[in-house]
Formats: structure tokens, sequence, C-alpha cells
């Protein structure tokens, strides 16, 4: 998947279980959250569905008390990231070869 190595190290960052600082936990903790978490970027869903998701992430299938809060100060991550990362790719494409 094109991004996953940046998105992982932003849901690792975010890290809603508490577990990245142990240098022997796995890495590929929330990986299977980065599909759906790009495809919300890419379409365009705007911060309150990408914190939704977020929340729901952390309370239905990680089983944590939810967090809006820190779900919504993670979506904006995420869409800063992503606009830096679409005006990059764009930027590279139009330069000629």
């Amino acid at each position: 998947m094109r991004h996953e190595a940046a998105l992982r190290d932003l849901w690792n960052t975010f890290d809603p279980i508490g577990v990245m600082d142990d240098p022997e936990w796995p890495r590929d903790e929330y990986d299977r959250y980065l599909p759906h978490t790009l495809r919300l970027l890419t379409d365009g869903a705007g911060t309150l569905a990408i914190a939704d998701h977020v929340n729901r992430v952390v309370r239905d299938e990680i089983g944590l008390p939810g967090n809006p809060s820190a779900a919504y100060a993670f979506a904006c991550q995420l869409e800063v990231w992503f606009e830096r990362e679409t005006a990059r790719q764009d930027s590279e494409a139009s330069k000629p070869s």
C-alpha cells in the first residue's frame, strides 16, 4: 500500500494502547487500521469523519474508552500529513522528465 510506512508511523505515534515505548513490541500493531484510514483521507472524508473512525477503532475494536478530543487531534495530524504528501507528489509529477 502506498503511504503505508508513513501512516504506520503516525498510528504508532498516536499509540492509543500505549505500547510503542517498548522496543520489543511489534511495529505492525495498528496496521489493520491503515487501509480504512487511508481511504477516508483519499476520499476527502473530513476531520470529523476521520476522528469518528479513530474514536470508534479505539472504543469498539481496541476496547479502550473513547477519547473524542484525542481522536480529533489525531485526525488533524493525519489530514496535514496527507495534504503535504499529496502536494509533494503533485509537485514531483509536474516536474519535467
